[in-house]
């Protein structure tokens, strides 16, 4: 399992909202006539808010990033010094995008 490195806000803002969907839908199911269509915009909107926190682009991005960096420390160290000033050079035009 990969890790996710969140921002601690914006994670204990996503469980606040996890507990707020979570409190709709349990009021939702226990009227005695349960309006699917609201269950299934809370369910939606449980998606949407997973994906604005976990963003694969950015996950794709950061290991993008530790690739080249782990490149360039292993050109350093094996003394390549032309192919660890590429590796560098992409690292921090890419950061620099970032």
């Amino acid at each position: 399992m990969a890790k996710i490195m969140l921002d601690e806000d914006i994670l204990s803002e996503f469980s606040q909202f996890l507990w707020d969907i979570c409190f709709s839908i349990n009021c939702e199911t226990n009227k005695t006539e349960i309006d699917r269509k609201v269950i299934y915009d809370l369910t939606e909107r449980l998606a949407y808010s997973w994906d604005d926190i976990y963003n694969p682009a950015e996950v794709t991005f950061a290991k993008a990033l530790r690739s080249l960096y782990g490149q360039y420390i292993k050109a350093k160290k094996d003394g390549d010094m032309v192919g660890a000033g590429k590796f560098l050079a992409s690292y921090l035009a890419l950061k620099e995008r970032g």
